[in-house]
């Protein structure tokens, strides 16, 4: 599961160096205020380049997407070794996005990982950068960006990895409030990952006939199909996973709609 650690949405455009700045300090203060070494994060980081090879030919346009020097110098300040740093020529560190809702700011996505064992990396944060908007034809396809007018900048957290990075933790199934959904349902089986993860999806939402993308839609419906629990034992579940969870106050109000959705697909 993860949680906005920090957003900022300004009418005007900001210093993006300073928001860079200010962003990766928050993130590198939680780790080490968690006990996590600077010598353990390995962020990854947008090296740059072309969008059609950075998106692996999914957008075509002619643009140049400069490396994200904001990020790399914000790091290289706050301490972290210049050798964990790493450049990536991916999506996974370019914001290209293209909702439903048609226009969306893109820009860059740092990955911060932590270093578990020898060749092994937990991807515990990511820092956002938004840079550009996009430029849409008369069918609402992307063919272009252009510089952003405004401010975004945006921190996510996987708040369970947190946990298992500061603690040592190798199995997301042993952090205690988890592990006693597990205990309570008698078998570590994968319908509990899917039924906690439904229960967190409708618990954002106020109705049941939300507007969901296609390809969202695509593995909510699978992740339906496979869990198998009873009504009774998945309100038993539910119930349990927001007692134990009182730091999001919304899970108890997802249950019914978690379960109704669940048992209409099943229909």
């Amino acid at each position: 599961m993860s949680d906005v650690f920090g957003l900022i949405l300004l009418k005007q455009k900001f210093n993006f160096k300073e928001l860079q700045k200010k962003q990766a300090e928050s993130i590198i203060k939680l780790l080490v205020n968690l006990g996590i070494k600077k010598e353990s994060i390995f962020p990854k980081y947008c090296g740059g380049g072309k969008v059609e090879k950075l998106t692996h030919g999914k957008y075509k346009f002619d643009f140049q997407i400069p490396e994200d020097k904001f990020t790399l110098n914000a790091l290289l300040d706050l301490g972290i070794p210049k050798e964990n740093i790493r450049k990536d020529y991916t999506r996974d560190t370019l914001l290209a996005l293209n909702l439903a809702s048609g226009n969306i700011a893109w820009g860059y996505r740092t990955e911060i990982e932590i270093k578990t064992d020898k060749n092994k990396f937990l991807d515990v944060a990511t820092i956002e950068l938004f840079m550009w908007d996009t430029i849409l034809d008369n069918k609402n396809e992307i063919i272009n960006l252009k510089d952003i007018t405004y401010t975004l900048v945006l921190t996510v957290t996987g708040v369970e990895r947190l946990f298992l990075a500061a603690n040592g933790i190798k199995d997301i199934r042993e952090i205690p409030h988890i592990k006693k959904l597990y205990d309570n349902f008698g078998k570590k089986s994968i319908e509990i990952e899917y039924l906690r993860t439904l229960h967190a999806i409708y618990s954002d939402k106020k109705k049941d006939n939300f507007e969901m993308g296609k390809h969202r839609r695509v593995i909510v419906n699978r992740m339906i199909r496979e869990v198998k629990i009873s009504e009774q034992k998945m309100r038993e579940l539910l119930k349990l996973n927001s007692d134990l969870q009182p730091w999001f106050p919304e899970l108890k109000n997802g249950i019914d709609l978690a379960i109704s959705s669940i048992l209409k697909m099943r229909k």
